[in-house]
């Protein structure tokens, strides 16, 4: 750390680790991460080796484990309007989607029991099923692995 820390042209401003498992509200690992993280920050400025910036949190860190936010935080999906964990839970928290995708059905039709369809054939009816086309897709931006997962009002 020193030797890269020292190197000519180059700025160290911030050090920062990533919380496993903050979604656990016990937080056993994460507060073991949070201690080796500052035992290390704590040596290298026992060294002369100071990071104006440190951070640890992400969404799920913020969220349960406030007091170790230091100098900086890392609000990823809560920024959505989503919980960090998944599951549903934002609304109490105050999280509000701030975004949404419209568009309209294109095609509609009846399939039988046993037809492939999406793209790599990826869901097989199983019983006779009403299919409908949205217009929307890769090219934008809507990602592959969101296929069969997504629920349409």
């Amino acid at each position: 750390m020193r030797t890269v820390c020292a190197e000519r042209g180059l700025r160290c401003g911030g050090i920062f680790t990533h919380f496993a498992d903050a979604t656990d509200q016990a937080g056993l690992f994460t507060r073991m991460q949070f201690h080796r993280f500052t035992a290390l920050t704590g040596r290298l400025e026992e060294e002369g080796i100071r990071f104006p910036l440190r951070h640890c949190s992400a969404s799920a860190g913020i969220l349960n484990f406030p007091e170790m936010s230091l100098d900086m935080v890392r609000p990823g999906i809560s920024l959505y309007g989503m919980h960090p964990d998944g599951g549903p839970g934002g609304e109490r928290l105050g999280l509000q989607p701030v975004m949404e995708l419209k568009t309209s059905v294109v095609f509609l039709r009846e399939i039988e029991p046993g037809v492939t369809v999406s793209y790599g054939r990826t869901f097989k009816t199983s019983r006779r099923t009403k299919v409908a086309t949205l217009p929307v897709g890769y090219g934008d931006g809507y990602p592959r692995l969101l296929s069969n997962s997504a629920d349409v009002l």
